[in-house]
């Protein structure tokens, strides 16, 4: 069976996943959300500090797959799970788009924690929900409203308004720097930060768009980054003047 989701290694902290059904615009079918579930926990199993999603072809992901029978009662819920998934990972990921995220495409950069434009043209984000007369959650609209501003996500979803890289940009949506070379460094920059507290800022962060954590998770997260190892580390290596090595303990 051909693999949908390709995964490969920047670094041995950094995992990179490519959508690898280019013919289909990367349209996100229920095969490929349950293979993305299980390829995000192998990178986490294997040691990755940060993850890079990434697509091949010229479309980051044209959407869901409306080909799919049962969208409603058997897709939709499986981009849910896709996407609570990737908040509740206790390691940050980054998707980098490299062409048109368009519906569950665009809901898929949402759910990374960070993201970086490639250096090419073509590349924007559409909802157009209103279009395709679908429904939407409230975490979804909610979620949007923080990463882009009340204004832009009405314009997107009541006007079917599409956001360019440069408007994304501008309301912090998009990481500043844009191509390989900026995602690589980004993702081995977060790959060398203290990992207890970025699963802490992560269960934070989704609780705040999304609330999937519940209150003694969040707890858990928080008392872990205060009670570890690497927090001492820093002390330590604040006095021996050299850079912090976290081990996540």
């Amino acid at each position: 069976m051909t693999s949908l989701v390709e995964l490969s290694l920047i670094d041995d902290r950094v995992w990179r996943l490519e959508l690898a059904r280019p013919e289909k615009r990367n349209a996100l079918n229920i095969a490929m959300c349950h293979e993305l579930i299980g390829e995000l926990d192998r990178c986490v199993d294997n040691g990755a500090r940060a993850i890079v999603i990434t697509a091949q072809g010229p479309v980051f992901s044209a959407g869901a797959d409306l080909g799919e029978k049962d969208f409603s009662g058997g897709l939709y819920p499986q981009l849910e799970k896709l996407f609570a998934h990737i908040q509740r990972l206790p390691v940050p990921v980054i998707a980098f788009i490299e062409g048109p995220a368009i519906g569950a495409g665009m809901l898929l950069a949402m759910a990374c924690d960070l993201r970086v434009a490639g250096g090419g043209e073509g590349i924007y984000f559409s909802l157009p929900v209103a279009r395709m007369a679908i429904g939407v959650d409230t975490a979804t609209v909610r979620n949007l409203e923080l990463l882009i501003g009340g204004s832009r996500a009405r314009q997107m979803l009541l006007a079917g308004a599409t956001m360019s890289v440069e408007e994304a940009q501008a309301c912090g949506f998009l990481f500043p720097e844009r191509g390989e070379e900026a995602v690589t460094t980004l993702a081995t920059t977060v790959a060398g930060l203290a990992p207890l507290t970025l699963r802490n800022l992560k269960a934070e962060l989704a609780h705040a768009s999304s609330q999937p954590f519940t209150e003694v998770e969040r707890d858990a997260a928080r008392t872990a980054a205060w009670e570890s190892d690497d927090f001492r580390e820093v002390g330590r290596a604040r006095q021996e003047r050299r850079t912090p090595v976290f081990r996540g303990e």
